[in-house]
């Protein structure tokens, strides 16, 4: 059964759109998020509802997909009220804005399209010289301190180790994007294992599983590592196995992310929101080379997009050339420092250190 409450207290259930005020703040969680956010579960939502009562617009909440949030949205385009997606699919409307954690702990994405791959980020293009520089590298140096200092995360980590581990030529993090209903991957799990392991000259490859991967996925996982005896699977902290790589290899993972506070090159085997500072190979034959790129370039601390454009994709939406929506172009240079920092409207606020990004917010917890 669908869940439609309002999170006042003592309020009425929200049966129908008719319940609603002229105007609010209507929260549609998916079912996953539903009672987290109904218990206040979460200091960013608490804050933002008070913002908004603040500002004349009640918060409700409904569950996505139910009958009270498709009502809401239709309603929501003659009444003004501004619509939060969490969890939800991707999509475009009139008052919405998707919401949930981005890479940087502590921040979150408010996007109009989506969130992760399918956020507008993926779509924007980045120009290091319009950048503030100083603002960037403070806020570069401040978040990559606290969260390698403090082994932060997105998911609970390993305790960092007293020493670094053992140099390896690469390190793959997992993730379970192919057991999933939408594809964001261009290379499996099983291709990015057998084409870095067998081009790593016999040197050691770390691999990580992912921590939501079910028992019989891990061990598919160890067979297929044990083809190859230069592969270490292990559950070491992400910031560990980024340290000690040459090369970080995923699809699209915050760990991924992650490996460019430490300078890392990373290399992003399927569709993702931060590609502009990664080398992104489509096919075995292009991870290959990218690999041997970005090891060539590690000392420069990270991969120059503008360098290699054959391996870059240049997403497109649907009807975007119609409506005059450029794709991304090729602009990002991390080698300068500030390859964490990305302009576009509205951008996920872990990537608006520039202070240009109007439609971020931070949950300073």
């Amino acid at each position: 059964m669908k869940h439609e409450t309002i999170t006042a207290p003592a309020a009425p259930v929200l049966a129908r759109p008719a319940a609603a005020p002229a105007h609010a703040l209507i929260i549609h969680a998916a079912r996953d998020w539903f009672r987290p956010l109904e218990a206040g579960d979460h200091e960013f939502f608490r804050k933002l509802t008070r913002q908004a009562a603040a500002k004349g617009l009640p918060g409700r909440i409904v569950e996505a997909g139910s009958s009270a949030s498709r009502l809401m949205l239709e309603q929501g385009q003659g009444q003004g009220h501004v619509h939060l997606i969490v969890g939800g699919a991707p999509g475009y409307g009139p008052g919405r804005l998707h919401a949930r954690p981005a890479h940087v702990w502590g921040f979150w994405y408010l996007d109009e399209i989506g969130t992760g791959w399918h956020s507008s980020l993926r779509l924007a293009r980045f120009h290091a010289a319009e950048m503030d520089a100083d603002k960037a590298a403070y806020f570069f140096n401040g978040v990559t301190g606290y969260m390698l200092r403090e082994n932060v995360s997105n998911r609970p980590q390993e305790p960092r180790l007293p020493h670094p581990l053992q140099a390896a030529a690469a390190t793959i993090f997992c993730q379970c994007e192919e057991a999933g209903p939408e594809r964001s991957h261009f290379l499996t799990t099983e291709q990015m294992l057998r084409v870095t392991a067998t081009t790593a000259s016999g040197a050691r490859v770390y691999l990580k599983p992912h921590p939501d991967q079910p028992k019989l996925e891990r061990k598919r996982l160890m067979d297929m590592a044990a083809d190859y005896p230069n592969v270490t699977v292990t559950d070491a902290s992400v910031h560990d196995l980024a340290q000690a790589a040459a090369v970080v290899v995923t699809q699209n993972s915050t760990a991924g992310f992650e490996a460019l506070m430490q300078r890392k090159p990373v290399v992003t085997c399927g569709k993702s929101d931060y590609w502009h500072a990664t080398l992104t190979p489509k096919t075995e034959n292009d991870l290959r080379p990218a690999r041997r790129i970005a090891v060539r370039r590690r000392g420069n601390g990270g991969i120059s997009v503008r360098q290699v454009p054959v391996l870059v994709p240049r997403p497109q939406l649907p009807g975007a050339r119609e409506a005059g929506i450029r794709a991304p172009g090729l602009g990002a240079d991390p080698r300068k420092g500030d390859a964490l920092t990305f302009r576009g409207w509205p951008a996920c606020a872990a990537l608006a250190s520039s202070g240009r990004c109007r439609g971020s917010m931070q949950d300073r917890r």
